[in-house]
């Protein structure tokens, strides 16, 4: 049914597709808008609160990327009218889902490291001088919420992939309310609704991995506990690792089952 080779190849192509200048340019943006907000904010104020900051922009740029990559998986091949020819492969409608998925992924990934390496460069630049220990700090820092953005663009990459695969016509448009509604707001929410989302397994393990980093002092463990993650480190962990699988499973399934309308059939 999962072809390795096909899937590969896919996402090469797809990667080689991505050499045009409206995809350059977009990556350009994306990648260095945060640190040109960094730098921005620098210049008139101190950044003591670098590392909310910083994770802030990366998620921002994160999800816009996954939108312009994730999101039109089905709807891209149906409007360009190579669906026929790739639904006619063996396996080519997995080999599409997932070589897109992976493409997604690494490429968003790609963007996130340049911003988060760039505005890390740029605080320990302008703050050295005021913080002599922030270098230190940085060091810490870097790797980590590094590894922490290469998970979230592979999980929050196979939600809208699915999505994508889903609302083809309308991908975007849905994938924007859920990313803002369901992972912004309800996961902020003190209630059961908040451990289905994305943010809250990242945010545990991140809280875990790197201790408080939100802005003002730690609040007390039972606030934490309320407002932000109750679950174990090893839940959070395996969360997260089931979420790509079972969402890529029901994203296969559906691309499998479902027909979709060429633009001939329009």
């Amino acid at each position: 049914m999962i072809s390795i080779p096909q899937i590969l190849s896919v996402s090469l192509f797809e990667f080689r597709r991505s050499l045009t200048f409206g995809r350059i340019l977009a990556f350009a943006i994306l990648s260095l808008f945060p640190p040109a907000m960094v730098l921005l904010i620098s210049q008139v104020s101190a950044l003591t609160e670098y590392k909310p900051l910083i994770m802030f922009l990366t998620y921002i740029v994160l999800i816009l990327a996954l939108l312009l990559w994730a999101t039109p998986n089905v709807y891209s091949e149906l409007e360009s009218r190579n669906w026929l020819f790739l639904t006619s492969r063996p396996r080519g409608r997995v080999s599409l889902l997932l070589g897109k998925y992976l493409a997604a992924g690494l490429s968003s990934f790609i963007v996130c490291s340049v911003a988060i390496t760039l505005a890390v460069i740029i605080v320990g630049m302008t703050q050295v001088r005021f913080r002599p220990d922030i270098l230190k700090e940085l060091a810490a820092f870097y790797p980590k919420f590094t590894i922490i953005s290469l998970v979230a663009c592979f999980e929050y990459a196979a939600v809208f992939s699915l999505i994508g695969v889903l609302f083809q016509r309308r991908a975007m448009v849905i994938a924007t309310i859920y990313a803002l509604g369901f992972e912004l707001l309800f996961a902020f929410i003190p209630a059961l609704i908040t451990k289905f989302s994305v943010r809250y397994h990242l945010v545990g393990v991140s809280f875990a991995w790197m201790g408080w980093f939100l802005p003002g002092n730690k609040p007390p463990d039972e606030l934490i506990e309320i407002w932000i993650t109750d679950l174990p480190v090893w839940v959070n962990i395996l969360v997260l690792a089931l979420i790509p699988l079972l969402v890529c499973a029901i994203a296969i399934y559906v691309i499998r089952n479902r027909e979709y309308l060429t633009v001939e059939e329009v």
